[in-house]
């Protein structure tokens, strides 16, 4: 008998950790590096796309929690996985939410969290190759 049931919010953080470590190793696989020896421009584009990944999967939890506990979780991957300091990835999730709230698609983080979003749900779908090949080209194009 389970004592304890898991809330949506617990299945939050641990699918999206758990989408995060995914994501930055399918990378480092598809490039043949590691993450340490990606570029800054690489790590940012693929921390705004999984933003977008994230949005997608609380979206489709439709989680109750609240916008404090996401940030937080938002955050905490940043630092854990992306390697950003914690003034880092706090001032990096205010800019996403302020990029998102732009509804500028001319905005080149809106467009990448978008991309993210139907990420999200391609990943869902096992696409992964999909996924990655999407972030590649969309790191192609920003390198020139």
């Amino acid at each position: 008998m389970k004592l304890f049931k898991k809330s949506k919010n617990n299945n939050f953080e641990l699918i999206c950790e758990k989408m995060a470590n995914e994501l930055i190793s399918l990378y480092n696989k598809n490039k043949g590096i590691s993450f340490e020896n990606i570029s800054e421009l690489e790590r940012q584009i693929l921390a705004v796309y999984f933003f977008g990944m994230s949005d997608g999967l609380r979206q489709d939890l439709a989680t109750n929690s609240n916008v404090n506990e996401i940030a937080n979780i938002i955050i905490n991957i940043m630092i854990k996985d992306f390697k950003y300091s914690k003034e880092q990835a706090e001032q990096f999730f205010d800019e996403m939410i302020d990029n998102l709230q732009s509804k500028n698609p001319s905005n080149t983080h809106y467009a990448i969290i978008h991309n993210g979003l139907d990420g999200y749900f391609k990943w869902q779908k096992n696409n992964k190759n999909e996924v990655i090949n999407d972030i590649c080209k969309i790191i192609d194009i920003l390198k020139k």
